[in-house]
C-alpha cells in the first residue's frame, strides 16, 4: 500500500501488521484510517503515540 513515508519520503518501509506500518529511516509508524495517513512515535515501551495527522482520505 505505502511505497513510500509519509513523513520522510524514505523507501524503507515495512509492515508490522494489519493497516500499520514502520518506517526505518526516520522510525515513525504511520496508519491509513478515515481522519487521514495517522503517524505514530514509540515510547520507551513500544506503545504507540499519535503526534500527527495529515489531510483526510476519502473512501476509507
Amino acid at each position: 500500500m505505502f511505497e513510500n513515508c509519509p513523513a520522510c519520503g524514505s523507501r524503507q518501509v515495512g509492515r508490522v501488521g494489519g493497516e500499520r506500518f514502520y518506517c526505518w529511516e526516520c522510525c515513525i509508524e504511520f496508519t491509513l484510517s478515515k481522519r487521514g495517513i495517522r503517524l505514530f512515535t514509540l515510547d520507551e515501551e513500544g506503545t504507540p503515540l499519535e503526534f500527527k495527522t495529515i489531510g483526510a482520505v476519502e473512501g476509507v
